[in-house]
């Protein structure tokens, strides 16, 4: 690991006597980031509006009764969920994930990621979970990015909470999860995103609680990684400026030094991505980066030659870390209809660009309450999934 975890510590001191909500130069609590009508999405996917869900359900003052009778299936079996997953050291094997300059690490091999959009995956049943993730791993695909602020269909799936508290029954689920991909070999991308009607609503201070509450809660799990604000420098609500990046890492880090973390970038070339990058990794020393790049009409044609530019910018700049293409294009966003091949042309770019991972991303993992990831894909969908792992390979 490049970072100490003593430092994470006396920085955490400076944090409590400074008295603050986070390290001095902050630019913004974020108390008033949050809109009424929610997140604009930008070339990439926003949570979910506020207009989906009622505006007052699942609040940490206590569910109303609509949203208790439609939550109420979940709450029955919190508690199996709960005995299901470990309470100590995760014993059991599994993989843990680490890095090299450029690559993610299985247990200490290099290995490149694959993997696929599974965002309500804290509102899937146990055996959706299962069959979904058995089935990904059968196909070679190694990860899948969970969102822990999505609110489809309702926001009793999000796992943060307005109060800075988590959900107990979305985190059981979140927890089964992480045990069920562990045990096939399987990382997680953590994906949080502040600024998500009904979850941020207690603002920035809340929201870095939360997910300092988050990593004490996954300590156990070590095939997960965090993304500390998704499309943090969208310039709507998800907007996080890097000195708050710096403040929700060093919160992560005092409870789990070694806990992977990033915060994704969204709507950009290689160019933009770079100097981004470079200003968010001399201010929050993140681990790696996670670029949304641009969905231009080429966009798979031009994964090659983002990465390559992307990671010049950073080299010049000093910097030599991993890149992940967390969220590409997606079938359906704004009525684009790709075409197979684009997904397979990319993911190869990807690769032969020396990137770190690569995610299929599709809306069939939005809502999982609905129905499990395999139902949801359309016929092209089904098409390239059998063929993603092949097309990844060196």
């Amino acid at each position: 690991m490049r970072r100490r975890a003593m430092f994470w510590k006396l920085a955490c001191c400076v944090l409590a006597l400074a008295g603050a909500s986070g390290c001095g130069g902050r630019l913004d609590s974020g108390d008033d980031s949050g809109s009424e009508d929610g997140p604009v999405d930008v070339d990439g996917d926003a949570p979910p509006d506020a207009q989906d869900v009622p505006d007052d359900a699942h609040h940490a003052d206590g569910a109303d009764d609509e949203a208790s009778d439609a939550t109420s299936e979940v709450d029955d079996d919190a508690a199996a969920l709960d005995d299901a997953v470990p309470d100590d050291d995760g014993g059991g094997g599994g993989v843990v994930v680490g890095l090299t300059d450029r690559s993610f690490t299985y247990d200490g091999v290099e290995t490149f990621v694959l993997a696929a959009s599974y965002y309500g995956g804290c509102g899937a049943g146990e055996d959706v979970i299962r069959s979904d993730l058995g089935q990904l791993a059968g196909l070679g695909f190694n990860n899948v990015r969970v969102w822990t602020t999505w609110t489809a269909p309702t926001d009793a799936v999000a796992v943060l909470q307005a109060d800075g508290s988590l959900d107990p029954v979305a985190l059981a689920r979140l927890r089964f999860l992480l045990e069920t991909a562990r045990g096939l070999g399987m990382s997680v991308d953590v994906t949080s995103g502040f600024g998500t009607a009904g979850v941020s609503d207690g603002g920035f201070d809340s929201y870095r609680d939360a997910l300092a509450a988050l990593a004490t809660e996954l300590l156990p799990y070590r095939n997960a990684w965090f993304d500390l604000g998704n499309e943090r420098d969208v310039g709507d609500a998800r907007f996080l400026s890097v000195e708050q990046v710096r403040d929700l890492a060093v919160a992560v880090r005092a409870v789990d030094a070694a806990r992977l973390v990033t915060a994704s970038g969204g709507g950009s070339d290689g160019a933009g991505a770079g100097a981004s990058w470079t200003e968010l990794y001399a201010v929050a020393d993140l681990d790696f980066a996670a670029p949304h790049f641009s969905r231009d009409a080429d966009w798979a044609a031009q994964t090659e030659s983002r990465v390559a530019t992307m990671r010049d910018l950073l080299l010049a700049a000093g910097w030599v870390r991993p890149i992940y293409l967390q969220e590409e294009a997606r079938r359906g966003y704004s009525g684009a209809e790709w075409p197979k091949e684009m997904f397979l042309e990319a993911v190869a770019g990807a690769r032969r660009a020396g990137a770190a991972g690569w995610c299929f991303h599709t809306d069939a993992g939005f809502d999982l309450v609905a129905g499990s990831f395999f139902d949801q894909l359309d016929d092209v969908e089904r098409d390239l999934i059998d063929e993603l792992a092949a097309a990844a390979a060196p």
